[in-house]
């Protein structure tokens, strides 16, 4: 899956208004709907670009909910 330029994506979850993603080097990214933190970034700005949450690279799983998100690490 293509997202812009990136190409290395290994999972998608589609919230009501905003989209994580996992990329295949284990770094977890968001973009939409920033309201309510719901992006993972201490502040409620939209993106309409991915923007990574955190500086982890051990990121496995995500689960995706109509208002909420879940992702798994090493």
């Amino acid at each position: 899956m293509q997202v812009g330029s990136d190409v290395n994506w290994s999972a998608f979850g589609l919230g009501n208004t905003w989209t994580l993603a996992l990329k295949t080097d284990g770094t977890l990214w968001a973009w939409g709907f920033g309201g309510y933190g719901s992006l993972g970034q201490n502040y409620t700005n939209n993106s309409n670009v991915p923007v990574q949450i955190g500086d982890e690279y051990t990121w496995t799983q995500i689960w995706v909910g109509p208002g909420s998100w879940i992702a798994t690490s090493l």
